[in-house]
């Protein structure tokens, strides 16, 4: 999303204003005889009075200009909560539109597929063949005109008009469909030109605010020079002694500028610089010993384009040298071709079907991406394995009901959907690794793997997948939800249900409601979730090139744990493999926090991560992160270096709709969610399209850092350089936030420890423990991430 954010730091820069122009102007004397010293050149004393009130004109004037702006400044940001309010309820419908629409398209193709099937079965009917009014009815249907009764009588076959008319209802169907699909592109067009018509009211009110305040910086700046001109004067003792502070403006003690809203954007921040807070003026009566003119502070000069004129270093460069080194052995078994390598082996493109009642037609309408996580391998076959596979949580929005555990795990959905089959998808070959120029997709597409192929669980030899694990209300954490509106929050998930009468029944449509209605709260979620599924790879039944995939898959992970023992950014060797104290924590200098061992290894940035999935251009397609724009000399990001001295990920970039307040309602499982619990961070060189969404994120020294969540609304296929995000999986201490709210601390992981965790309720190795509190089938309770869970 290509929106702006001003920092925060603005309120740490707060300028002050005048109360009034009026009250201003009753700071001076006029200058006339009684307060003139009768020198013997009146000349000068007089040609000196001109210059005092011109000068006190003049800085009134400029007061009053500063008044007027800001008074311009409060009414562009007492309507900015409404616009972003409006562009986030926008976002959200948009999100809600696009999965409608992925499901109508999903429903169009199955139906179409199906009367393909049944108009192929028809014309290989005998008594079709030799019924020519029938072949007639036939190319009538298929060129998409209704039929009547008197149509059908034409047949005179009872048999052959009931499989003519089961033909021509399932053509109808279709139509309906195609239609359906073009209401819903149309209205996903709307919302999107109202999406960028706010987006461009808000850009537009974000440079006016900027230009404000560069504007009041210059104005203050041009008083005090006016200030310093009126001390001169006054020393230079043509007053008399008795009104020598006549003519010398006082600043007042002023009212601030409200505080600039703080969060505009959740992808791309602006930081204004900070500047010296700007004080009242040195008393004019006080003279300095030797006479000079006392010199008054002034605030620097800001130019218009001040945003790229700011030296970004310190949010884009590590520790010294010598703190660095101790990671060298891990980094050099982390090049860039050997981490792509391995992210391809533990990836693979992920798509699943589910029923939205029973008898109805699987659909299929997500594809995502998904990876290796952790395993099981089983005591009592020689090569069975439990995979545990991750990928966001949006993708897996009608994966509810996947276990006989659901609703254990409160993972069940009220409408009745049910998975019943999910696909692996992979390249037809290896790819090379290379980098390649932005947008050149097509161009490499051969040696980018080709064509993506995938294998089904229910004809490859898998069982059918469970879901393990949703980061869904996982922080106990009633302060989030103040200042929130839940009924307006569930009017909005009500019109996200609506299409559920019509699609699939009023049923489905009636639990789903009163489901919400039932809800104290509507419930944050983190963009993250596992699921599992059981393989014999020596079974007779196995798909030999799905069991090649696994295989791949399993060595690759068991390649990524086998570096946890050298000396790691963000962890100890004996930590589970993954970042143990989270960038945020690391910057914000928190690590005292019950994490001070960690100080010596800690980082608050990443110079590169690699990132490497299958979006979707109707197919899936292999691509990776960082074009070989990533290393040239442009500057292609705002709040940011040249592209090859830019970190991927900026120490203190981040997004929150906790601190924004703008949480947007979510529908997954036909249950409603909030759009999301603590931080996300905000990367560069890595703006995978749509369908790569769960890729895995490893920064430069091969550590999975996070999940890939986020992708700026304008990206297109195979843009690379727009901004994107990616959603860490732990948060090592509780962070404040600007508007007071905490993000409390959390391990997706493993939040079991509740002397770190106390907010947490779930995760990953805790639901495991819940749903194997005896362990695996073979008695066992080891993964490949924990000795025993």
């Amino acid at each position: 999303m290509k929106f702006l954010k001003l920092s925060k730091k603005i309120a740490s820069s707060i300028l002050v204003v005048a109360p009034m122009p009026l009250i201003l102007t009753s700071c001076y004397s006029t200058v006339n005889e009684d307060n003139l010293d009768h020198s013997e050149d009146a000349s000068v004393s007089s040609a000196i009075e001109v210059q005092v009130n011109k000068l006190k004109e003049q800085i009134v004037e400029i007061r009053t200009q500063i008044n007027e702006e800001i008074q311009n400044y409060k009414s562009i940001n007492d309507s900015w909560d409404s616009k972003e309010k409006e562009r986030q309820n926008i976002l959200s419908q948009i999100s809600d539109v696009e999965s409608q629409l992925r499901l109508s398209k999903s429903k169009y193709e199955t139906l179409q597929s199906h009367l393909k099937r049944e108009i192929d079965k028809l014309e290989k009917d005998s008594s079709f063949k030799a019924n020519s009014a029938a072949k007639e009815l036939l190319k009538i249907i298929k060129a998409n005109v209704d039929l009547t009764e008197e149509d059908y009588a034409t047949i005179n076959n009872a048999s052959l008009v009931e499989k003519v008319k089961s033909v021509y209802e399932l053509s109808a169907q279709v139509r309906d469909s195609r239609r359906n699909i073009a209401l819903k592109e149309g209205e996903l067009q709307t919302l999107k030109e109202g999406y960028n018509k706010t987006e461009d009211s808000i850009v537009l009110d974000y440079y006016n605010l900027s230009n404000i305040w560069i504007n009041t910086v210059k104005n203050i700046n041009e008083i005090r020079r006016k200030e310093l001109t009126l001390k001169t004067l006054n020393n230079q003792s043509v007053l008399s002694e008795k009104d020598s502070n006549a003519f010398v403006l006082q600043l007042r003690n002023l009212d601030p500028l409200p505080t600039l809203p703080g969060d505009i954007s959740p992808n791309q921040p602006i930081e204004v610089p900070e500047i010296p807070p700007i004080v009242n003026a040195i008393d004019p009566g006080s003279e300095p010993e030797d006479g000079r003119p006392i010199e008054v502070p002034e605030v620097p000069e800001i130019p218009i384009n001040f945003p790229w004129l700011q030296d970004w270093s310190k949010f884009n460069k590590y520790p010294s040298e010598e703190f660095m080194a101790k990671f060298e052995p891990l980094k050099s078994q982390s090049r860039k071709e050997w981490m792509y390598e391995e992210i391809w082996k533990r990836t693979f493109s992920f798509k699943y079907k589910f029923q939205e009642k029973e008898g109805s037609m699987p659909l299929e309408p997500v594809t995502g991406t998904s990876w290796i996580i952790d395993y099981h391998k089983y005591t009592n076959a020689p090569n069975k394995y439990k995979i545990f596979m991750a990928t966001n949580l949006h993708v897996l929005e009608f994966f509810g009901n996947a276990g006989e555990r659901a609703a254990d795990l409160n993972y069940q959905d009220p409408a009745g959907f049910k998975v019943v089959d999910f696909a692996l998808g992979r390249t037809e070959r290896q790819p090379e690794w290379n980098d390649i120029p932005n947008n050149s997709w097509r161009d490499n597409l051969s040696k980018k793997g080709s064509n993506v192929i995938f294998r089904y669980g229910s004809s490859s030899g898998i069982s059918a997948p469970k879901l393990v694990y949703a980061a869904i209300d996982f922080i106990n954490d009633p302060q989030a939800y103040n200042g929130l509106n839940l009924a307006e929050q569930k009017n909005q998930f009500y019109a996200q249900i609506e299409g559920l009468k019509t699609e699939v029944g009023i049923d489905a449509y009636n639990n789903a409601r009163s489901y919400a209605q039932k809800l104290t709260k509507i419930p944050y979620y983190s963009d993250f979730g596992i699921f599992e599924f059981d393989v014999d790879l020596n079974a007779s039944n196995m798909d030999q090139t799905l069991k090649s995939w696994l295989t791949d898959a399993i060595f690759a992970l068991e390649e990524y744990d086998g570096r946890k023992t050298l000396t790691s950014p963000n962890r100890k060797y004996n930590d589970i493999p993954f970042l143990v104290v989270d960038y945020m924590s690391t910057w914000k200098n928190q690590l005292s926090q019950g994490y001070s061992k960690y100080t010596d290894v800690a980082l608050s940035n990443a110079k590169d991560v690699y990132i490497a999935g299958y979006p979707v251009n109707r197919v899936p397609y292999w691509m990776q992160n960082n074009p070989t724009e990533r290393n040239n000399e442009n500057i292609d990001y705002f709040k940011s270096p040249k592209n090859k001295d830019a970190f991927a990920f900026s120490s203190n970039d981040y997004s929150s709709k906790m601190e924004s307040g703008n949480p947007s309602v979510k529908r997954f499982w036909n249950r409603p969610f909030l759009d999301f619990y603590g931080l996300i961070y905000n990367i560069k060189f890595s703006s995978l399209y749509y369908g790569s969404s769960g890729s895995v994120v490893y920064n430069e020294f091969g550590e999975v850092v996070g999940i890939y969540s986020g992708v700026s609304q304008n990206t297109s296929f195979g843009d690379l350089m727009k901004p994107s995000s990616f959603t860490p999986l732990i948060q090592a201490t509780n962070i404040e936030l600007s508007n007071g709210k905490i993000s409390y601390a959390y391990n997706l992981i493993d939040g079991s420890d509740k002397t770190k965790y106390p907010k947490q309720t779930n995760s990953y190795r805790e639901n495991l423990r819940k749903l194997y509190p005896n362990g695996f089938s073979d008695g066992s309770k080891r993964t490949k991430i924990f000795d025993e869970f």
